[in-house]
């Protein structure tokens, strides 16, 4: 830029953006409650889940984990339970707890 007497800043500041997706939760309990059930969590369902909450903040995702103790990945030290947590998802054990009647369609 300085070689074309163009003034310009290099690398000023970032922006965030979402690439289009598309996301079909596992069970409707309202038009804006669903449950999400997970086995395994993948690092790219954790990042989808993320995002649609960031960009849809009127649904709740209610993620119910087959054993919510399991960790991120084989070195973490974070368990997906912790993750939900942290990322503001109610979660639930399936393993312990079932299905929580706290996440009753009258909730």
């Amino acid at each position: 830029m300085k070689q074309h007497r163009i003034e310009a800043h290099y690398e000023p500041r970032s922006f965030e953006y979402v690439k289009p997706s598309r996301y079909t939760p596992d069970w409707e309990l309202t038009p804006t409650k669903y449950i999400e059930a997970k086995g395994y969590f993948a690092p790219a369902d954790r990042s989808k889940l993320v995002a649609f909450k960031a960009q849809h903040p009127e649904i709740e995702i209610l993620l119910l984990f087959a054993n919510a103790q399991n960790k991120l990945h084989r070195k973490a030290k974070t368990t997906y339970a912790q993750w939900a947590e942290k990322n503001g998802f109610r979660w639930a054990d399936f393993k312990e707890e079932g299905i929580p009647k706290s996440w009753s369609l009258k909730d």
